[in-house]
């Protein structure tokens, strides 16, 4: 099912930053563009990485706490502290 009203929004907005950057390219030098966009991408991953640290620190932590003797009983069929059998 298409969601229309969220097409009309992201159209809408695309139109917006259109009709901004023009009117911005006639106030400032392309230099002067670029360099707000970088920081805007500098500012913007920051945001990013703040709001997802605490899931990869939720993966270290899962890690760091899982015991890998159960991973090694499920693969040789016996007791962890056992060692595995002669091939």
């Amino acid at each position: 099912m298409v969601d229309y009203s969220l097409i009309a929004v992201f159209t809408m907005a695309g139109l917006a930053g259109t009709f901004a950057g023009s009117r911005l390219n006639q106030r400032l030098s392309v230099q002067k563009i670029q360099k707000i966009f970088a920081w805007f991408v500098v500012v913007l991953a920051k945001f990013i990485w703040a709001d997802n640290i605490h899931k990869l620190l939720l993966i270290i932590n899962t890690f760091a706490n899982f015991d890998f003797t159960l991973l090694d009983r499920h693969m040789w069929g016996f007791s962890a502290n056992l060692p595995p059998p002669h091939m």
